[in-house]
């Protein structure tokens, strides 16, 4: 029988990023918008089955930096020193198709379609917030093999949420809502990816 190469191989990423998200929903009974502008630390891992598509999931915890918002007509912001808890992550499952590649396998531009859940706490002495998205995600990057183990990438991820649930506690008050939303979120990353299982043959 004539060996086949078989191309399943795991690729394992740390990056960094910088996550702004826009939502449009309702906060105690107000229609309201929300900007939160963050920083992040994630990992990820992508299994290639063949040339042409992978299967990729990455975990990313989300540092928020500073959270604008405006309801009933009022504006205003915060950042991290007005909360004593605020922190979030944001996880994509999906797959990841090559667009194109240089006849060296050196260079490469994928492209990624899957589904993002992103959640987030954001707790004062006072009012406790913790909320979650639901929505799809699209990116497209840039990746440079620096060798058969190591890789160099940056890519941008879009985001359209369209699921939300949100939980305000006011004291004793709680208050949980949950219903269609649009939101909308972009994630710059640039990070470092390791091949921990190169290409083998099989009979």
């Amino acid at each position: 029988m004539v060996p086949m190469l078989c191309f399943t191989q795991t690729e394992f990423e740390f990056f960094g990023g910088i996550p702004i998200n826009w939502e449009n929903g309702n906060i105690l009974g107000y229609e309201a918008s929300t900007q939160i502008t963050s920083i992040s630390l994630g990992f990820g891992l992508t299994t290639n089955n063949n040339e042409k598509s992978s299967f990729f999931v990455f975990y990313e915890v989300i540092f928020p930096q500073v959270i604008s918002f405006t309801a009933a007509g009022v504006s205003a912001s915060a950042d991290r020193s007005d909360y004593t808890t605020l922190l979030g992550m944001q996880a994509f499952v999906g797959t990841v198709f090559n667009l194109f590649s240089d006849t060296n396998g050196k260079l490469k531009v994928p492209l990624s379609l899957g589904i993002r859940l992103m959640l987030l706490a954001a707790f004062t002495d006072y009012v406790h917030i913790f909320g979650g998205n639901i929505g799809f995600g699209t990116g497209a990057g840039l990746e440079y093999q620096i060798n058969n183990r190591i890789c160099l990438f940056g890519r941008v991820m879009l985001y359209y949420d369209f699921l939300s649930y949100s939980q305000i506690t006011i004291g004793s008050s709680k208050e949980s809502t949950s219903g269609l939303i649009s939101a909308f979120g972009i994630t710059p990353n640039i990070g470092i990816k390791f091949n921990i299982q190169n290409p083998q043959k099989s009979p």
